[in-house]
């Protein structure tokens, strides 16, 4: 196992910079030809900054496409979408990963989840975004950028990025909704939006959501409140967001396979005290100001606060009650201009965790920060061409103490990213691009203090090269990528000695096609296949697989309206096979594939709509995920996490 101490890293090998730098010059010399670029809209992840385009390709999921689905949960909008596979281990969005480009396990800390431009990931620790507490009613769009994005956003930017962008307090309306279904599934929901005077507006949403869920022993509760304020004044606008709640589930754990056999909705005695209960607060105050004609300031601080208890237990022996506290405050400037007529964005972030496990086997405590400076530029050239440079100095700090010992572990790396653009005639777009990224180690990665694993652990840099190209003309959209991400020391688990470890280099290589029209007015088809070949390129395991990554998967979709007041939604998503979680061997049976069909039917008049929903229509019984598992007596076994079978959602909905 390699490790670190104070140091300073050398950052991702490759000469990205200089080859594009050269690529950018041969290209000026070009002669220009006239053509436009589809449009692309993406926040930057900080403020909203609809004027901010993104190098690579981004899909954008809209409110109307949200509100068709009917989708009860982020994880329901998220499934299927180009390039993204997801992994929900008991169905209600919970304990949900997205994974973009392969990573498995380790998504949760290889792909960027971003609200509003706040960060959902813990840069700290290794729990997952919390997805369930984005109630799908106040999603004003999504944002997915397929690919690393490290310059522009930074640590654990390795994957892709999904900005999830809430409605803006400006808008004025109200609606109330409640939902029931499947599983003893109730929710309600409300939210409303007034413009008040001299320029301030405000918007409050809550919910609730109860279910127990397909599981035995997997009740889940959920409530929260929500608040915006909007202050415009001449040169721009201040706001200040407020929010808070309670989640509480029961966790139902693993089943090895005779027991999904005899019972898949079963839970094992070992597991019938297990729970979870978080308490959440957040907050952001941010301002955008006009500088003129051609400058604009954006900053935010972002401040979030989780205290939570849990019980987790093994098969071979009980669990014990811990506890899970966790503070993060952000601070992201930002300065956007176009001298010279270039797009240029100038930025900083820092980000500071203080957190602290308490379990039964000991404390992990870490009191981490993380800084960075950055420089993008937007760089015309002439009519067929444009060129993006960026460069991020970053850096980490962490103050661990774990199994009695104090240690200081940091790290500092320079990224570099480089993009050309070829705009040979409107409605065309093709581009190369490389980006390179970095994934900074958790406090449970640098420790494991269970198996009395030594501190410390190497970051994980990287490289990714794409390139890609996309048509759009009169309704009908076509898009294609392709790319290799190169990883050195990436971070993983391994399943055979219980310890956190760098695998010595990974590759993931593949592409994404993926294309929509309009057969007729008021309906659109489309679908998209993507291909994953995610290998370990180096060390023991060489040659193999990567686990919980699907090589295929695809989706077919359509969307339509019937007599104007009803509208019809349907999807097929499928995954293909996938080595089981921990098996960096590759000696286990793979995870089977599944095709998941779900329908919406939806029918709105007079400020009403009533929507129904059938998930898993065909019944198909298949696992969310698997990993190796080991039983009473410690002997190694895959353990199945059961999906949900055939249920239903029920909604009504007023809009004032």
């Amino acid at each position: 196992m390699k490790q670190i101490g104070s140091a300073s890293g050398n950052g991702p090998r490759k000469p990205t910079v200089i080859l594009f730098t050269a690529l950018l010059f041969v290209s000026a010399a070009s002669r220009p030809h006239a053509g436009d670029a589809p449009t692309l809209v993406i926040t930057g992840g900080r403020s909203d900054l609809p004027d901010l385009d993104h190098p690579g390709l981004v899909s954008v999921i809209d409110r109307e496409d949200i509100a068709n689905s009917k989708a009860a949960t982020l994880a329901d909008v998220l499934a299927g979408q180009p390039g993204v596979q997801l992994t929900d281990l008991y169905g209600d969005g919970t304990q949900t990963t997205v994974d973009m480009r392969g990573f498995g396990a380790t998504a949760v800390s290889n792909v960027l989840i971003l609200v509003d431009g706040q960060r959902l990931n813990n840069s700290a620790d290794i729990a997952a975004p919390a997805l369930n507490r984005i109630t799908v009613d106040r999603i004003e769009r999504i944002e997915i950028i397929r690919g690393s994005a490290g310059v522009l956003f930074g640590n654990q930017a390795v994957g892709g990025i999904v900005n999830i962008v809430t409605r803006d307090a400006r808008l004025p309306g109200a609606h109330v909704e409640a939902a029931g279904g499947s599983y003893n599934t109730i929710d309600g929901r409300f939210g409303v939006s007034r413009n008040l005077r001299d320029g301030v507006s405000l918007r409050v949403d809550g919910s609730y959501g109860d279910s127990d869920n397909y599981r035995e022993h997997n009740r889940s509760r959920l409530r929260r409140l929500d608040a915006r304020l909007h202050r415009e004044y001449q040169s721009g606008v201040v706001f200040a967001d407020l929010g808070g709640g309670r989640e509480t589930q029961e966790l139902p754990g693993s089943l090895f396979a005779p027991e999904v056999a005899e019972n898949r909705r079963a839970s094992a005695d070992a597991y019938i005290d297990d729970f979870r209960e978080t308490d959440f607060v957040t907050g952001r105050l941010g301002i955008e100001h006009r500088m003129g004609d051609h400058w604009r300031l954006n900053g935010e601080a972002n401040w979030r606060r989780e205290d939570g208890e849990f019980l987790a237990s093994f098969r071979a022996f009980p669990g014990s009650p811990a506890t899970q506290n966790r503070t993060l405050w952000s601070l992201y400037p930002r300065l956007t201009g176009t001298p010279g007529g270039i797009d240029v964005t100038l930025g900083a972030d820092l980000e500071n965790t203080d957190y602290r496990l308490v379990t039964s086997f000991g404390t992990q405590q870490v009191d981490q920060s993380i800084w960075a400076l950055y420089a993008i530029a937007d760089i015309p050239l002439g009519d067929l061409w444009r060129g993006t440079l960026g460069v991020r100095r970053t850096g980490v700090e962490n103050d661990i103490a774990a199994g009695g010992t104090d240690t200081r572990l940091d790290d500092t790396v320079t990224l570099g990213t480089a993009t050309l653009d070829l705009l040979p005639a409107p409605g065309w777009r093709a581009f190369l691009r490389a980006d390179q990224n970095i994934r900074f180690a958790t406090v449970e990665e640098h420790t494991n203090i269970v198996f009395g694993q030594p501190t410390g652990i190497s970051n994980q840099p990287g490289i990714s090269w794409e390139t890609g190209v996309e048509w759009s003309n009169a309704g009908t959209d076509l898009k294609l990528t392709a790319y290799q991400l190169d990883l050195d020391d990436e971070i993983s688990f391994n399943a055979d000695t219980f310890t956190n470890t760098n695998l010595d280099r990974t590759r993931r290589r593949g592409f994404t096609l993926e294309g929509a029209f309009a057969p007729a007015p008021g309906w659109m088809l489309g679908g998209q296949v993507t291909y994953t070949d995610g290998r370990i390129t180096d060390g023991a395991f060489d040659g193999n697989r990567i686990p919980l990554v699907a090589r295929q998967t695809g989706r077919v979709h359509a969307r339509g309206r019937m007599g104007g007041a009803v509208t019809f939604f349907a999807e097929a998503i499928y995954t293909g096979d996938q080595v089981i979680g921990g098996d960096f061997r590759n000696t286990y049976r793979p995870l089977d594939a599944s095709t998941v069909v779900n329908t919406t039917i939806t029918y709105q008049k007079h400020g009403w709509q009533f929507g129904a929903r059938i998930d898993n229509l065909f019944n198909e019984r298949y696992n969310a995920s698997a990993a190796v598992g080991s039983d009473e007596t410690l002997t190694p076994r895959p353990a199945f996490f059961p999906a949900p079978e055939r249920h239903y959602t029920m909604s009504l909905r007023y809009d004032f």
